[in-house]
């Protein structure tokens, strides 16, 4: 059991991918699309302190989820190196962190 686990899920990912249209690009394909993503988040948020202006919304919360886990996991790629790019999405990133995850609560 523990030998087809792994092969069944890798099958099951496969066809998920395939059928959501990411896993029919290459590698390099899905990274360009990534970069693309993260210089036209970028262009969006400016300079406005929240994506839809002065107030946070929950397009804030997933956009945080992502770029956090792109700018803050210790993983070098070249969606890191497209965020670092962008110095504003770094501060931002750090707007939620104080507004919503600061230190010593929770």
């Amino acid at each position: 059991m523990r030998d087809l686990a792994p092969r069944y899920v890798r099958g099951v990912m496969k066809k998920e991918l395939w059928g959501h249209g990411m896993g029919r690009h290459r590698r390099e394909e899905i990274y360009g699309i990534g970069r693309r993503d993260i210089a036209a988040i970028a262009g969006f948020i400016g300079d406005k302190p929240w994506f839809m202006g002065e107030q946070p919304s929950s397009l804030d919360a997933t956009a945080y989820a992502f770029l956090a886990n792109i700018l803050w996991v210790p993983l070098e790629s070249s969606l890191r190196a497209a965020a670092t790019e962008h110095p504003h999405l770094e501060t931002y990133c750090r707007r939620m962190q104080e507004n919503y995850f600061a230190a010593g609560e929770g």
